[in-house]
C-alpha cells in the first residue's frame, strides 16, 4: 500500500506545480511575444505531466495506462484553463487547453513507446 502510495507522489507534484505556476499573475511572467510559443509551453508542460502519469498508471496496474493517462491530463488541462480565468491578468484559452491535451496524449504515447522499447521483459 505504502508503495502505491510513492508511486502517485510525482504526479500529483506536478500537478501541484502546474496548478501554482497557472496561479502567478500574468503580469509577473516574460512576455510571449509569438503566440505559438505559448502553445509550445503547453504542449511540453503537459507532454511530461502524460509521460509521468502514464508511467504512474502503469504501475499501479490500470488496464489502458495510456488512454487514461491523456484522459486525466486533458481533463487537468480544462481545469487549469478555469483556474487561470479567475487568476488577475490571465485568461481562459481553448487553444491552450488544446496544446494541453496533444501533449499529455503525446507524453503518454512516448511512455507507451518507451515502456516498450526498453522494458526488462520484453522477449527477443
Amino acid at each position: 500500500m505504502k508503495k502505491q502510495l510513492k508511486l502517485w507522489l510525482p504526479p500529483i507534484g506536478y500537478a501541484l506545480l502546474i496548478f501554482a505556476l497557472s496561479s502567478i499573475k500574468y503580469a509577473s511572467l516574460p512576455d510571449v511575444k509569438i503566440h505559438i510559443v505559448d502553445k509550445l509551453v503547453h504542449f511540453c508542460e503537459y507532454g511530461t505531466f502524460g509521460f509521468i502519469l502514464a508511467w504512474t498508471l502503469a504501475r499501479v496496474g490500470f488496464r489502458n495506462p495510456y488512454l487514461w493517462a491523456a484522459l486525466v491530463a486533458s481533463f487537468y488541462g480544462v481545469s487549469d484553463e478555469i483556474h487561470q480565468y479567475y487568476v488577475p491578468g490571465r485568461t481562459m484559452e481553448f487553444l491552450d487547453w488544446v496544446a494541453d491535451t496533444l501533449g499529455g496524449t503525446a507524453g503518454s504515447q512516448i511512455y507507451r513507446f518507451w515502456s516498450r522499447k526498453f522494458s526488462r521483459d520484453r522477449q527477443t
